[in-house]
């Protein structure tokens, strides 16, 4: 069998051309010769009886000879699956997929998506009652208000993002809501936090400036990272990021009140950018639409008979009246899933082996692979790589 197998590997060196041929002949040496090949595993497939082995290119044509012969031989004799590294079951389910008259099927593989196909009501039913689990955190999280100072209410709400993170980690298809109430924990906090150093003097209001456009981008984040958010959460990021953008201009209006002009502008700004995101995402909440009325109120006395301007007491005093509130209830909690992709090519191993040297002057390209969840179209026109 060793010289078998080595005679049409150096076939395959010899005559690429012919690479089809030669793996269906080595589909067939394997399932008629499983047996033999059993005692050739470790060998031909590179494993250490110690260490882990290191995941293998599956566009390596001789490596995909080897692994024709093994699987096929697996179909036939059971034992050899004791022997396979996982990312050679990974690359069973490709080559299933890919060329399944080359790789004949391994019963006791197939088994567990049958297993999972007749178990689909009860992890169904499963789902459901873990779902309750989070609809407990987010109402605690609505109920932190009711604590008297600001260091409680943050205390409780980094319980509750303990409690979302282990949800996440132990229930996969709960875990993009977990992770979305961990995030309305922390936009909760720095809304608060920034109200009070802002508008009630509890802080140094130029650093605050910087707070606010860090947490903006959290925001941000939170409204493009997770699919099938409801209405209503997706009404309240776009308040959220409202309320902090002009809390920012606040800011800017107390430090430079000389760029008053400059500044009416980036409002109207700010509120025409919300309304068009209410407009694609949801309505706005009774209390966000009061806000813009009562901002927009002053600046839209622009006559020389009138002289009503925005004061940043004016100002401040609507921010302060207006904070926004978490919606009273959340729907189609176990909807929400998370954007997420994950790198196949180039592996991370190869790279530190073999390094991408660039020339000065001369273009060079990277090739990635890359596996996408939950992405949208209009994620997909707008996709980088960092």
């Amino acid at each position: 069998m060793r010289i078998c197998s080595r005679a049409l590997l150096n076939c395959l060196h010899r005559f690429p051309a012919d690479k089809n041929q030669i793996y269906r002949c080595l589909s067939e040496v394997g399932a008629r010769h499983a047996v033999f090949v059993h005692g050739m595993v470790r060998e031909l497939l590179g494993l250490h009886l110690v260490y882990d082995t290191r995941e293998q290119q599956i566009d390596d044509v001789f490596y995909v000879a080897r692994l024709i012969l093994v699987l096929n031989a697996a179909a036939n004799y059971e034992p050899i699956i004791s022997l396979l590294p996982e990312y050679v079951l990974k690359h069973y389910r490709f080559l299933r997929a890919a060329a399944s008259d080359l790789v004949a099927p391994i019963k006791v593989l197939e088994k567990p998506s049958a297993s999972i196909a007749a178990s689909s009501a009860s992890s169904k039913e499963l789902a459901g009652s873990t779902s309750d689990i989070l609809l407990n955190a987010y109402e605690r999280l609505q109920e932190v208000n009711r604590e008297p100072t600001l260091a409680d209410r943050n205390a409780l709400r980094r319980l509750i993002v303990e409690d979302a993170n282990a949800i996440s980690a132990f229930n996969e298809p709960l875990a993009g809501a977990a992770r979305f109430i961990a995030s309305l924990c922390e936009i909760s906090s720095a809304l608060e936090s920034l109200t009070q150093v802002v508008l009630r003097g509890g802080g140094d209001i130029r650093d605050a400036s910087n707070i606010v456009h860090q947490e903006l981008v959290r925001i941000r984040c939170a409204e493009h990272q997770f699919a099938g958010l409801p209405a209503e959460m997706a009404s309240f990021l776009v308040e959220a990021g409202m309320f902090l953008s002009l809390l920012e201009l606040l800011v800017e209006m107390t430090i430079a009140p000389e760029r008053y002009a400059q500044i009416v502008m980036d409002i109207r700004a700010v509120v025409a950018e919300a309304e068009s995101c209410w407009a694609a995402k949801g309505e706005p909440c009774d209390q966000a639409t009061a806000l813009i009325s009562a901002i927009l109120e002053p600046l839209e006395c622009s006559t020389e008979e009138s002289k009503k301007i925005l004061s940043v007491g004016t100002f401040g005093h609507l921010l302060a009246t207006h904070a926004p509130f978490l919606p009273n209830s959340f729907p189609d909690v176990g909807k929400i899933r998370s954007k997420w992709a994950q790198i196949s090519e180039p592996n991370r191993d190869v790279a530190i082996e073999k390094p991408i040297r660039f020339v000065a002057g001369l273009p060079c390209a990277v090739k990635f692979v890359a596996s996408l969840h939950n992405l949208t179209e209009n994620d997909l026109r707008n996709l980088r790589v960092q």
